[in-house]
């Protein structure tokens, strides 16, 4: 398996860089949500491998800015486990940036977050996730935070299922910034969530309600208008039916054009 892996990761690295090799980089969560927009007209190809101990996920993304406050962004992810892979589904989100407070070194953002999550197998499941977002980039110091309210739409009940999700990163660059310089920013995310009873269809019995909460040292590797993105998130709180995160690590390839 780790053979076929590494032969998806080659082949997805070199279609990416072939096709898209050509403004500055934003410095966002990674497994958290941000405020950060494209520029009109501006597109943001995303590549994501995703490790975990049993499992390897590939998500292929790219970005569009439709206005200088608007950006949406398709998802498509296969999963490989066991030596085989699938595509698992699709994710479409929209952010909308609603307010930018621009200071001498310093920017504060918000924005509004929607991604709707659709799987390809009848049996998958379906979300809605709605969530304001806050973050402030600076030449040192960095934060970023977002609350959200995530929608089971599997289930036909309004009160199933649900989750209620949040997230706190704070970050800092170590040195003085350069655009014509490879640019290195180090963040630490919490993130976790809260989910409403659900019942789980196959095994036919009711799971009740649980929180979670997660840490993830992570980095931001840029220069110009490129980035390589990573870090390795586990669990740290869990309660109720929630089970503790795994250990899983992230790696993404990013660029504005």
């Amino acid at each position: 398996m780790k053979l076929f892996v590494c032969n998806i990761i080659k082949i997805d690295v070199l279609i990416f860089f072939v096709f898209f090799n050509t403004g500055s980089f934003a410095h966002e969560p990674l497994y958290g949500h941000g405020p950060d927009v494209i520029f009109k007209g501006g597109f943001e190809p995303h590549m994501m491998f995703h490790f975990k101990k049993y499992e390897f996920e590939n998500e292929l993304a790219c970005g569009y800015g439709v206005t200088s406050k608007w950006t949406l962004a398709p998802e498509l992810s296969m999963l490989t486990s066991g030596g085989k892979s699938k595509l698992d589904g699709y994710v479409v989100e929209s952010n909308y940036r609603f307010l930018k407070i621009d200071k001498t070194g310093l920017s504060y953002k918000a924005s509004f977050l929607t991604e709707l999550s659709m799987p390809f197998e009848n049996n998958g499941e379906k979300g809605l996730l709605c969530a304001l977002t806050a973050g402030q980039e600076a030449l040192k110091w960095y934060w970023f935070s977002h609350i959200g309210f995530e929608k089971n739409l599997t289930s036909n009940l309004w009160s199933e299922g649900n989750q209620i999700t949040w997230g706190l990163t704070v970050g800092i660059r170590p040195h003085k910034p350069n655009y014509y310089k490879p640019d290195l920013v180090f963040l630490l995310e919490s993130t976790g969530n809260f989910h409403q009873n659900y019942t789980d269809e196959e095994a036919k019995i009711n799971v009740g309600s649980g929180n979670n909460a997660d840490i993830a040292p992570t980095f931001v590797f840029s220069y110009r208008n490129a980035a390589i993105r990573g870090g390795v998130q586990f669990g740290v709180l869990n309660s109720g039916s929630a089970s503790k995160t795994g250990i899983n690590t992230k790696i993404a390839i990013e660029i504005h054009l």
